[in-house]
């Protein structure tokens, strides 16, 4: 079939993303070099690429000695090469006016001892062109303002590749501390009840920030401050159809577009009109599955599953402990320092964004992050139990039934289709399975059609 052929070269497209989402964020706190992303993605290896980006380096610092400048290449994900650099100030002579500044701030001011400036940054270099750098500028942006957590600092960013990278960069401040992920084992048990609170916490918080529309954070209308009623005000983007990377010059639509508010159901049944709309242009075309998942929408909108005045929540697609830092405070005490990867930061439905933290009951041995039953696991041991009661005191009633109810699973997992298509067979199967699941927990007479 011509469009199984088509979905099919797509497939390659499709398991680069899958790289980005099993591998982790694109910042490791721990100075982990990556020795296979170069080989994996086929690009310029570190030991010769290291040299451009001293160079590089040089021009953001030009006050600076590329003595003074260390780089150190950072385990990336499947978008990004990350870089970090330290950078070094010297001590300024004695009785300058520099000098006699210095005195004066650790006399009276912040009291630390005199000697090099040291300044940390990470450099964000994509690896698929510079487009989408401007639209996690924007999320950054948002995050900044609205999230009550650190997130990183954008210092400076560029679009164009007319440098000696050849590709545009993100030059962030670095945020001090470890991932959860690697600071884990090094945790005792009430350093670990501690971050699995401090966890739900910010799943909560993120849960709390809501937009009338569904989409990404628009680049071109940064968030400002609505002087009318005092609220954070900013504009949201529709989903791109098709996606970034593909190129589809005939296709005539707009990718995206400003996004309205409108109900979850109606989000839904636009999304699946987009995506046969560009598949019969670029295939001649569609999926018939599309129609499928019509049905299953209608129907969960009709059984009272979807909600429809509730808005759309703020949701971090990839929020896993190795996209958040601690530190440790003391032998039972743990701080979050920050929360890394907003690229994809959105808001979606509802239930998208209150899916369960189940890598804190489930052993690492036998978690699988796509299986999301394994939430349902009563938990083997004391460390387990404990970790599970933390997330269910730690969220409402109505949270975890969104969180645990098999519909609402399901709802997740339709919700990835309907955002990026069906760009590979195995997402076409995935679709085709959705409709099969719902038919299983809901069939009756009128789900014939269904």
């Amino acid at each position: 079939m011509e469009l199984a052929a088509e979905a099919s070269e797509l497939e390659q497209e499709a398991d680069t993303v899958d790289i980005e989402v099993d591998n982790g964020a694109d910042l490791d706190a721990a100075s982990i070099a990556s020795q296979t992303s170069t080989e994996m993605y086929g690009q310029e290896p570190w030991e010769t690429f290291q040299h451009k980006v001293s160079e590089f380096c040089a021009t953001l610092f030009p006050d600076v000695s590329a003595s003074m400048i260390a780089i150190e290449s950072l385990r990336g994900g499947g978008f990004n090469r990350i870089t970090a650099v330290t950078v070094k100030t010297p001590e300024p002579k004695k009785w300058t006016l520099g000098w006699l500044a210095s005195c004066f701030q650790v006399l009276f001011i912040a009291p630390a001892k005199l000697g090099d400036e040291v300044k940390k940054y990470i450099l964000r270099i994509p690896r698929w062109g510079s487009e989408g750098i401007a639209y996690d500028v924007a999320a950054l942006a948002f995050a900044s303002k609205a999230v009550d957590y650190p997130v990183p600092e954008v210092v400076t960013w560029e679009l164009s590749e007319k440098n000696v990278l050849g590709s545009g960069y993100m030059l962030q401040r670095r945020i001090l501390g470890e991932n959860l992920d690697d600071l884990w084992l090094q945790l005792n048990f009430e350093q670990r009840k501690c971050a699995a609170r401090q966890f739900v916490a910010l799943m909560v918080h993120l849960h709390s920030i809501t937009n009338p529309a569904c989409g990404i954070i628009s680049p071109t209308d940064m968030p400002t401050q609505n002087p009318a009623s005092g609220r954070l005000w900013f504009k949201l983007e529709t989903f791109e159809v098709p996606c970034r990377d593909t190129s589809e010059e005939f296709y005539q639509l707009p990718r995206a577009s400003p996004a309205g508010a409108q109900s979850t159901l109606d989000w839904m049944l636009e999304q699946c009109a987009r995506w046969k709309a560009y598949e019969i242009t670029a295939f001649r075309r569609a999926w018939e599955v599309w129609d499928d998942l019509v049905l299953v929408a209608k129907h969960m909108d009709a059984l009272g599953f979807l909600p429809s005045t509730d808005g759309f929540h703020l949701c971090h697609l990839d929020l896993q402990p190795r996209n958040v830092m601690f530190r440790v405070n003391s032998p039972t005490t743990v701080e979050m320092t920050g929360v890394l990867d907003w690229d994809s930061a959105i808001f979606a439905p509802k239930f998208v964004s209150s899916r369960a933290p189940f890598w804190l009951w489930v052993p690492e041995s036998e978690l699988e992050d796509g299986d999301e039953t394994q939430a349902l696991r009563v938990p083997e041991n004391e460390e387990g139990i404990e970790f599970k009661r933390i997330f269910e005191v730690g969220v409402d009633e109505e949270f975890l039934n969104y969180a645990y109810a098999p519909e609402y699973v399901l709802a997740r997992t339709m919700f990835r289709i309907l955002k990026d298509g069906l760009g590979s067979n195995e997402s076409v199967a995935q679709a085709m399975e959705i409709v099969k699941e719902w038919k299983q927990l809901h069939l009756d007479a009128r789900d014939e059609n269904v």
